[in-house]
């Protein structure tokens, strides 16, 4: 299970830099594939399709974001600036 969800991290990961370099028609199933070093097969072992693909990602961005924007209240908070 470690190894599948690190390779779903890796999926997503390389069409967040795909689509960061290149906008959303250079994360292509291809790209993304040769990127991580798998088949095309193997993204959808993980994923359904690109769209659930990149909606995964999209995902992790923002949970990311939210979490370093909670650190940040956080530390605001504790040191008495808000």
């Amino acid at each position: 299970v470690a190894r599948s969800t690190n390779r779903r991290g890796e999926l997503m990961s390389a069409a967040v830099s795909l689509v960061s370099g290149g906008g959303p028609g250079a994360a292509t199933i291809r790209a993304i594939a040769d990127r991580v070093g798998v088949t095309e097969g193997a993204i959808y072992r993980h994923f359904r399709s690109k769209e659930e693909l990149c909606w995964a990602a999209f995902k992790r961005i923002v949970e990311h974001m939210a979490d370093e924007k909670r650190e940040l209240f956080g530390e605001r908070l504790m040191s008495g600036y808000v």
